[in-house]
């Protein structure tokens, strides 16, 4: 292991082994265990895309985030507070009801976490669900205000997302960049809590699909999914030619 972002990761011999991204020959991506698992869990639930309700997926909420600050800016917790804040007071009454929030749930983080949830979200409005599966299957559509896994795990089943956070928070590569862009630009990724709001409310239960199913749309997520998310329909035999190949377990 080299850093608490790339868990997953691994080098073999003169080699790296990612999730999508590669940018020369010795960077090679192969399909997760973890999207693998997700991706199990999600096919075996019964109802998906039955339910109206709106899942908000929160970050972190930390004022000093040590084991992320390689990768995540010092500013992104007061970023983020008031992106929340400003999105979920502009929303309709009837928008709110549909929204349920699911808290970040890793113990690692107690002792450091700020909660500032409590400004703005009724506690019948957050998530009992242990499992994050179970919520994803009840929703719509997700809302993501921070990059993290658990949405390039609902990319991995084409489940409708939006992301919602300011992306300078974010060292990422001019490759990551273009994305951003991509996705903003097809109505994805949002850095303005207005433009989400007046998506939400354009969007109703009915035609969500058929927005996030457009070509464009499509194309661009399927661009993300590629870097990010990859999923190999030989996924299995990936995992076994590549221990076989390393024979290093």
């Amino acid at each position: 292991k080299y850093h608490t972002g790339i868990d997953h990761e691994y080098f073999f011999k003169n080699g790296l082994y990612t999730w999508g991204w590669s940018n020369n020959e010795k960077e090679i991506r192969i399909t997760s265990p973890r999207l693998m698992n997700f991706r199990r869990q999600f096919l075996k639930l019964k109802n998906k895309n039955k339910k109206n309700k709106i899942l908000y997926v929160l970050g972190p909420s930390l004022i000093w985030n040590f084991p992320r600050s390689l990768h995540i800016s010092h500013n992104f917790y007061n970023q983020s507070e008031k992106l929340r804040i400003n999105f979920f007071n502009s929303l309709d009454k009837d928008q709110k009801n549909k929204i349920i929030f699911r808290i970040y749930p890793y113990k690692s983080y107690e002792g450091m976490r700020n909660f500032y949830e409590d400004k703005f979200i009724d506690s019948k409005n957050i998530s009992k669900n242990s499992r994050f599966v179970d919520d994803v299957n009840k929703s719509s559509i997700l809302i993501f205000d921070h990059l993290s896994t658990a949405n390039l795990e609902c990319a991995s089943i084409e489940k409708p997302f939006l992301m919602f956070f300011n992306s300078n928070s974010y060292p990422l590569s001019e490759k990551g960049k273009k994305i951003i862009k991509l996705l903003k630009d097809n109505g994805i990724y949002h850095d303005d809590y207005k433009s989400l709001s007046k998506l939400l409310i354009q969007l109703n239960d009915t035609d969500i699909l058929n927005w996030w199913n457009e070509k464009k749309r499509h194309e661009a997520t399927k661009q993300f999914i590629n870097q990010y998310a990859y999923f190999s329909s030989t996924a299995i035999e990936d995992w076994s030619n590549l221990i076989k190949k390393q024979n290093e377990f």
